[in-house]
Protein backbone atom coordinates (compact mmCIF):
# COMPACT_ATOMS: atom_id res chain seq x y z
CA UNK A 1 0.00 0.00 0.00
CA UNK A 2 1.33 3.41 -0.92
CA UNK A 3 0.81 6.32 1.06
CA UNK A 4 -1.23 8.72 -1.11
CA UNK A 5 -0.50 12.25 -2.02
CA UNK A 6 -2.38 15.37 -2.73
CA UNK A 7 -1.20 18.15 -5.34
CA UNK A 8 1.59 15.42 -5.73
CA UNK A 9 3.06 16.05 -2.34
CA UNK A 10 3.81 13.17 0.34
CA UNK A 11 2.15 14.01 3.82
CA UNK A 12 4.89 12.04 4.94
CA UNK A 13 7.05 15.20 5.71
CA UNK A 14 4.16 16.71 7.51
CA UNK A 15 3.88 13.71 9.56
CA UNK A 16 7.33 13.41 10.51
CA UNK A 17 7.57 17.36 11.65
CA UNK A 18 3.92 16.67 13.93
CA UNK A 19 6.02 13.69 15.68
CA UNK A 20 8.85 16.11 16.26
CA UNK A 21 6.94 18.89 17.59
CA UNK A 22 4.78 16.26 20.17
CA UNK A 23 7.89 14.96 21.27
CA UNK A 24 9.48 17.90 21.80
CA UNK A 25 5.96 19.57 23.63
CA UNK A 26 6.01 16.08 26.14
CA UNK A 27 10.10 17.06 27.09
CA UNK A 28 9.45 20.44 27.81
CA UNK A 29 6.36 20.60 29.36
CA UNK A 30 7.37 21.50 32.76
CA UNK A 31 8.99 24.31 31.02
CA UNK A 32 6.13 25.43 29.09
CA UNK A 33 3.72 25.37 31.97
CA UNK A 34 5.54 26.89 34.31
CA UNK A 35 8.01 28.94 32.66
CA UNK A 36 11.18 27.16 33.63
CA UNK A 37 10.61 25.64 36.89
CA UNK A 38 9.20 21.93 37.16
CA UNK A 39 6.15 23.29 39.89
CA UNK A 40 5.79 27.21 39.10
CA UNK A 41 6.42 26.85 43.39
CA UNK A 42 7.96 29.82 44.99
CA UNK A 43 10.42 28.62 47.93
CA UNK A 44 9.19 29.46 51.12
CA UNK A 45 10.60 33.12 51.99
CA UNK A 46 13.12 33.75 54.16
CA UNK A 47 12.40 35.52 57.47
CA UNK A 48 14.54 38.71 57.48
CA UNK A 49 11.80 41.17 56.89
CA UNK A 50 10.65 40.12 60.69
CA UNK A 51 13.94 39.15 62.04
CA UNK A 52 17.52 37.75 61.63
CA UNK A 53 20.26 35.34 63.23
CA UNK A 54 18.39 32.17 65.46
CA UNK A 55 14.66 31.80 65.36
CA UNK A 56 15.85 30.71 69.36
CA UNK A 57 16.71 34.37 69.90
CA UNK A 58 14.35 36.18 68.34
CA UNK A 59 11.05 37.79 69.61
CA UNK A 60 8.50 34.98 69.55
CA UNK A 61 6.15 38.03 68.11
CA UNK A 62 8.37 38.42 65.17
CA UNK A 63 8.84 34.58 64.42
CA UNK A 64 4.87 34.31 64.84
CA UNK A 65 4.42 37.28 62.58
CA UNK A 66 6.73 35.59 59.67
CA UNK A 67 4.74 32.41 60.20
CA UNK A 68 1.37 34.01 59.60
CA UNK A 69 2.60 35.26 56.96
CA UNK A 70 3.16 32.41 54.65
CA UNK A 71 0.87 30.15 52.37
CA UNK A 72 -0.09 27.18 53.86
CA UNK A 73 -1.58 24.75 51.36
CA UNK A 74 -5.15 23.71 52.40
CA UNK A 75 -6.23 21.68 49.53
CA UNK A 76 -7.85 18.41 49.35
CA UNK A 77 -5.04 15.21 49.70
CA UNK A 78 -2.08 17.91 50.28
CA UNK A 79 -1.94 17.95 53.87
CA UNK A 80 -3.54 15.44 56.48
CA UNK A 81 -5.70 15.24 59.73
CA UNK A 82 -5.15 12.88 62.79
CA UNK A 83 -6.30 11.73 65.90
CA UNK A 84 -2.94 12.08 67.50
CA UNK A 85 -1.92 9.41 70.30
CA UNK A 86 -1.32 10.03 73.39
CA UNK A 87 0.97 8.22 76.19
CA UNK A 88 2.17 4.70 75.14
CA UNK A 89 0.70 1.52 74.12
CA UNK A 90 -0.65 -0.62 75.23
CA UNK A 91 -1.91 2.17 77.93
CA UNK A 92 -1.92 4.73 74.78
CA UNK A 93 -5.56 6.77 74.57
CA UNK A 94 -6.92 9.29 71.53
CA UNK A 95 -5.43 12.38 71.91
CA UNK A 96 -6.60 15.70 69.94
CA UNK A 97 -7.60 16.05 65.99
CA UNK A 98 -4.44 17.47 64.62
CA UNK A 99 -4.47 19.09 60.75
CA UNK A 100 -1.31 19.37 59.53
CA UNK A 101 -0.81 21.83 56.16
CA UNK A 102 2.53 22.23 54.19
CA UNK A 103 3.72 25.97 53.68
CA UNK A 104 3.10 25.66 49.71
CA UNK A 105 6.76 26.35 48.89
CA UNK A 106 8.65 24.19 50.84
CA UNK A 107 9.37 21.70 48.40
CA UNK A 108 11.15 23.74 45.77
CA UNK A 109 13.67 25.50 48.79
CA UNK A 110 17.70 24.64 48.41
CA UNK A 111 19.42 22.74 50.84
CA UNK A 112 21.08 25.91 51.91
CA UNK A 113 17.93 27.67 52.38
CA UNK A 114 16.19 25.49 54.73
CA UNK A 115 19.74 25.25 56.80
CA UNK A 116 19.11 29.35 57.48
CA UNK A 117 15.72 28.25 58.61
CA UNK A 118 12.07 27.81 57.39
CA UNK A 119 8.94 27.37 58.41
CA UNK A 120 8.26 24.44 56.74
CA UNK A 121 3.99 23.46 58.16
CA UNK A 122 1.62 24.73 60.42
CA UNK A 123 0.06 22.56 62.84
CA UNK A 124 -3.54 23.63 64.14
CA UNK A 125 -5.11 21.40 67.51
CA UNK A 126 -8.67 21.01 67.29
CA UNK A 127 -9.27 19.94 70.75
CA UNK A 128 -8.64 20.76 74.23
CA UNK A 129 -6.27 18.25 74.93
CA UNK A 130 -2.47 19.48 74.73
CA UNK A 131 -0.35 17.36 72.84
CA UNK A 132 3.50 18.03 74.52
CA UNK A 133 5.93 16.08 71.55
CA UNK A 134 4.88 18.70 69.28
CA UNK A 135 4.23 21.80 71.71
CA UNK A 136 0.49 22.09 70.85
CA UNK A 137 -1.46 23.93 73.49
CA UNK A 138 -5.28 23.31 74.11
CA UNK A 139 -6.77 24.64 70.69
CA UNK A 140 -3.17 25.72 69.38
CA UNK A 141 -1.30 26.89 66.08
CA UNK A 142 1.99 25.35 66.23
CA UNK A 143 4.58 26.49 63.22
CA UNK A 144 7.08 23.64 62.15
CA UNK A 145 10.65 25.63 62.10
CA UNK A 146 13.46 23.35 60.28
CA UNK A 147 17.29 24.89 60.09
CA UNK A 148 20.55 23.54 60.60
CA UNK A 149 21.72 24.89 64.11
CA UNK A 150 21.50 22.39 66.13
CA UNK A 151 24.18 20.69 68.37
CA UNK A 152 27.22 20.30 65.75
CA UNK A 153 25.15 22.04 63.38
CA UNK A 154 23.12 19.05 62.82
CA UNK A 155 19.65 19.39 61.14
CA UNK A 156 16.84 19.89 63.78
CA UNK A 157 13.04 20.61 63.96
CA UNK A 158 11.95 23.71 66.53
CA UNK A 159 7.98 23.71 67.09
CA UNK A 160 6.61 27.14 67.77
CA UNK A 161 3.35 27.67 69.87
CA UNK A 162 1.28 30.42 69.34
CA UNK A 163 0.92 30.61 72.99
CA UNK A 164 3.84 32.91 74.22
CA UNK A 165 3.94 31.12 77.37
CA UNK A 166 4.86 28.05 75.66
CA UNK A 167 8.91 27.90 75.43
CA UNK A 168 10.63 27.01 72.03
CA UNK A 169 10.50 23.08 71.94
CA UNK A 170 13.47 21.39 69.78
CA UNK A 171 13.71 17.93 68.34
CA UNK A 172 16.00 16.43 65.83
CA UNK A 173 15.72 16.22 62.14
CA UNK A 174 16.05 13.75 59.40
CA UNK A 175 16.23 15.44 55.79
CA UNK A 176 16.81 12.31 53.01
CA UNK A 177 17.31 13.26 49.30
CA UNK A 178 15.03 11.24 46.93
CA UNK A 179 16.70 12.90 43.43
CA UNK A 180 13.60 13.41 42.26
CA UNK A 181 12.03 16.93 42.25
CA UNK A 182 8.08 17.15 44.27
CA UNK A 183 5.56 18.27 41.69
CA UNK A 184 4.49 20.30 44.57
CA UNK A 185 4.71 20.63 48.44
CA UNK A 186 3.08 17.68 50.72
CA UNK A 187 2.86 16.51 54.21
CA UNK A 188 1.53 13.87 56.59
CA UNK A 189 1.69 12.00 59.70
CA UNK A 190 3.74 8.90 59.83
CA UNK A 191 2.72 5.90 61.86
CA UNK A 192 6.48 4.49 63.44
CA UNK A 193 6.45 1.47 65.86
CA UNK A 194 4.01 2.72 68.36
CA UNK A 195 3.94 6.23 67.83
CA UNK A 196 3.37 9.41 65.33
CA UNK A 197 6.17 11.30 63.26
CA UNK A 198 6.35 14.36 60.51
CA UNK A 199 6.58 14.49 57.30
CA UNK A 200 7.00 17.12 54.46
CA UNK A 201 8.41 17.60 51.27
CA UNK A 202 11.35 19.90 51.13
CA UNK A 203 14.77 20.59 49.73
CA UNK A 204 14.06 20.13 46.27
CA UNK A 205 14.73 16.56 45.72
CA UNK A 206 14.20 15.53 49.67
CA UNK A 207 12.01 14.98 52.60
CA UNK A 208 11.84 16.32 56.32
CA UNK A 209 10.99 14.07 58.67
CA UNK A 210 10.81 14.48 62.61
CA UNK A 211 12.88 11.90 64.89
CA UNK A 212 12.33 8.22 64.44
CA UNK A 213 10.98 8.20 61.36
CA UNK A 214 13.72 6.94 59.46
CA UNK A 215 11.89 3.74 58.64
CA UNK A 216 10.21 5.50 55.90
Amino acid sequence: MSIGSEGGRSPLPILVLVVVVAVAVWFLRPVIYTGGTLTGLTPTGAPTAFFRGSVDSAPRSAVLNYARSLDYDSTHGVGDYRRLMVGSCPRCMYGPHVLLLPERGAAVLQTTMLAEGRVVARLINYDADVYPKLNLAPHDTVYWWVDRRGPRSEWRSVYVSSDPTRPLQPDSLIVTDYHTRWERTLARFLWHDRDEKLWVACDMTGCCRSSGADIY
